[in-house]
């Protein structure tokens, strides 16, 4: 037997013609809009092209504020 002493349970009742309950009777309960592998593959790729390019452009914006304003005697001997 549990006790469920000062703990907050929320019950929620909701109608059979709301939108979150009819998607998941459409998605069988996944909750997902393309379940195709090629999708999902695009979809993959896409988010590692970017994330790809923002971790460049972090990486580039770090060297750039070490250069100026860290080693600022390492750009004046490398001219």
């Amino acid at each position: 037997m549990i006790n469920f002493y000062d703990y907050p349970i929320e019950v929620e009742v909701r109608s059979a013609k709301d939108p979150h309950v009819q998607f998941g009777i459409l998605t069988r309960g996944q909750f997902l809009l393309d379940e195709s592998p090629g999708g999902q593959i695009a979809a993959g790729v896409i988010l590692l092209i970017f994330a790809i390019l923002m971790c460049g452009m972090s990486i580039y914006k770090t060297y750039r504020f070490c250069i100026k304003y860290t080693f600022r005697d390492y750009q004046r001997k490398k001219r």
